[in-house]
């Protein structure tokens, strides 16, 4: 994996640098990421990606200072896998299955007007069925985005 990631650096010296750091904080960046996944396939995905943030940011990485570094590399960990484990939470949430309504019958129980509802309706339903899907979720069951 290092040789993907030197692949991705231009100078000798940035390569040196990132090579230094990815021996001297791959394994507490996966300890970290472990921590919070609980899930060692996972953590190994996020520090691959962990990696991916550091080559972005290489020039700015002070690798003279140990502690900053290892605190920085521990935060950039910790981060992406709060964030996996956000995005995991709400493909969760989408993938279950949602008693909609399949028939648009009218937006809102609260447009008086018949008429409009009407007009309303048959707009909506020339949607795609995914933005369809949002509106009934809105207006149905009251889902704020």
């Amino acid at each position: 994996m290092l040789a993907f990631y030197l692949s991705l650096i231009d100078s000798p010296e940035a390569r040196t640098k990132f090579e230094n750091i990815y021996y001297s904080y791959r394994s507490v960046m996966f300890h970290s990421a472990n921590q919070v996944l609980h899930n060692a396939h996972d953590a190994e995905d996020i520090v691959a990606d962990s990696f991916l943030a550091v080559i972005n940011i290489l020039d700015a990485i002070d690798s003279t200072d140990e502690d900053k570094a290892r605190n920085l590399m521990i935060t950039i960990s910790k981060n992406r896998s709060l964030n996996f484990l956000k995005k995991k939470k709400r493909a969760v949430l989408i993938e279950e299955e949602i008693d909609m309504p399949q028939e648009w019958d009218h937006p809102s129980p609260t447009i008086d007007n018949l008429e409009l509802a009407d007009a309303l309706s048959k707009l909506i339903r020339q949607l795609p069925s995914e933005q369809q899907d949002v509106l009934r979720l809105q207006y149905y069951y009251a889902f704020l985005f």
